[in-house]
């Protein structure tokens, strides 16, 4: 299925078999500066999380075994008040049998012509599991912690079902540095990772009551950019990095190619969260912060793109992004 949206200052194309997009504004070399409605949501389906046999230490959700979920009949009703032009659904979840409804959530949106995407720790990621996480999902994102077999195990099992888009996620902060450095090394030289898509490095976010990790700073950050260089490995950054990632290359002979295929914060502009209790927010980093202690309710608009995208809530945060050169509004990130 082909996904389009055209307008004067926003088209897009989105192949929902391949993965594949583009999109442009008034001619194909302009980039625009935000879409008519989401591309992509970030949606949490379940908070319910055992960590790899403990609360991981740096959850920004602060996520425990004591979690919520969202109902299937719950999300029938979210997902029914989704602009068709959605195409893709990142879900947020601790355990993958956290929410017994994931499967039929991810069939409904595949019914629909909508790509579901996970992130998972990789706890309990069965060939079973595998199987049914290669047969809905176009992505897959195995977070990478102690012990780092659990994660290069689980890769190895999505891939062997023939996935493409299967990549690690590295959280970086100063004690986790060197796993950072040796997860590069890895990526070239462990035979579970042979069919890796990328090492993907997340910004630390100072959020989460459990989180007291430090930053790096951008001596430690350049190191990782390097050595993925250096090896000529495939790797990325959250969107959340873009900015700094850019900075840091500059004067680099790839420095155009790199900005080619650099997404600062995308955040209201072209995508947004939605948690648990089903109220949006621009991304989960904002949940409960700022001027975002509490959501909009998806569940009781009636128009997504007038009541949610364009609420004034979202309109002032938009403003705020944009005018920052979409650094984010609430952190400073380095």
């Amino acid at each position: 299925m082909i996904k389009k949206q055209r307008s004067r200052y926003y088209n897009s194309i989105f192949n929902t078999k391949t993965g594949a997009f583009a999109r442009w504004g008034r001619t194909e070399s302009e980039d625009p500066i935000l879409a008519k409605s989401p591309e992509l949501l970030d949606i949490e389906v379940s908070t319910v999380c055992h960590g790899l046999g403990a609360p991981c230490r740096a959850c920004y959700k602060s996520n425990t075994e004591h979690g919520d979920n969202m109902s299937l009949e719950t999300f029938k009703l979210l997902f029914s008040k989704l602009p068709k032009t959605v195409q893709q659904i990142a879900f947020g979840i601790g355990d993958l049998d956290g929410n017994p409804h994931l499967w039929e959530i991810f069939a409904l949106c595949r019914k629909h012509g909508v790509i579901p995407n996970v992130t998972t720790n990789g706890w309990g990621l069965t060939s079973s599991v595998a199987e049914n996480l290669a047969r809905y999902c176009g992505a897959v994102a195995v977070s990478r912690y102690h012990p780092q077999e659990v994660c290069y195990e689980a890769v190895e099992k999505l891939t062997a079902q023939g996935m493409t888009q299967v990549n690690i996620h590295q959280l970086v902060a100063k004690e986790t540095l060197p796993q950072c450095l040796t997860l590069i090394d890895d990526v070239s030289t462990v035979t579970e990772l042979s069919k890796l898509n990328a090492a993907v490095f997340l910004t630390l976010k100072p959020k989460g009551d459990r989180n007291n990790l430090m930053p790096v700073d951008d001596l430690e950050y350049k190191k990782i950019i390097d050595k993925c260089l250096e090896k000529k490995i495939r790797f990325g950054f959250d969107s959340c990095s873009a900015n700094r990632f850019l900075r840091l290359v500059k004067g680099h002979p790839q420095e155009g190619w790199f900005k080619t295929l650099s997404e600062p914060c995308e955040a209201s502009l072209f995508s947004g969260f939605v948690n648990v209790f089903g109220k949006f927010y621009p991304c989960s980093f904002t949940e409960n912060v700022g001027k975002w202690t509490t959501g909009i309710d998806v569940l009781k608009c009636n128009d997504f793109i007038e009541d949610v995208w364009n609420h004034p809530k979202t309109l002032r945060f938009r403003s705020d992004l944009l005018q920052q050169c979409r650094d984010c509004v609430l952190y400073d990130l380095g």
